[in-house]
């Protein structure tokens, strides 16, 4: 018989390929990245922690902070490190919903599939450092971070959504959500 058995290591190894269709040009696997939402409000004010970003792919965006979840690390774990790495800030994040956004480049080839685990606060401490090497840290009004999330090449239909509910409800009072966006064509 063609029976074989892997060692754990060759199953480790296996489960770490990015198979290559070389037909397609494709992979199977995706990124998981974790969303850091930080609202800050002070009596009649609501602002949205930001980032102008200073690194490729996404170098001149202004987005939510956020990166790469790591094996074994859960959304909120890695919403809190990346808020630490990016500005200085920490907090303890609840996962409110997930948003996953596939990309086509101009002539319909994808080139971007990343399922993002939307993880909120609204209590953070320490000081924001106000730049670094990931970019510069921005508080924007909710009305200028909804603009960002519907306007910007890089913004979200669905987080434009839930940050507009945030206007009269708090992270912790938003109901879980799901939502798949698709976008063609170059980002701006």
């Amino acid at each position: 018989e063609n029976n074989y058995f892997l060692t754990v290591t060759g199953k480790k190894y296996l489960m770490e390929l990015q198979p290559y269709e070389i037909q397609t040009g494709t992979t199977h696997k995706f990124k998981v990245a974790a969303l850091a939402l930080v609202v800050e409000r002070s009596n009649s004010s609501i602002s949205v922690l930001y980032q102008v970003r200073r690194r490729e792919p996404s170098r001149g965006a202004v987005e939510i902070v956020g990166g790469g979840i790591r094996r074994g690390e859960s959304a909120a774990d890695a919403a809190k490190r990346r808020l630490k790495e990016e500005t200085g800030l920490e907090a303890t994040f609840a996962v409110l919903g997930s948003i996953r956004k596939t990309r086509f480049d101009q002539n319909g080839s994808l080139y971007s599939d990343i399922w993002y685990q939307v993880c909120g606060t609204e209590t953070s401490v320490g000081m924001l450092q106000k730049e670094n090497s990931f970019g510069q840290n921005i508080w924007l009004s909710i009305d200028e971070a909804l603009q960002v999330e519907r306007t910007s090449g890089y913004g979200s239909k669905e987080l434009a959504i839930q940050l507009s509910k945030l206007k009269s409800k708090t992270v912790n009072q938003l109901t879980c959500f799901f939502s798949e966006e698709t976008y063609n064509g170059n980002i701006a």
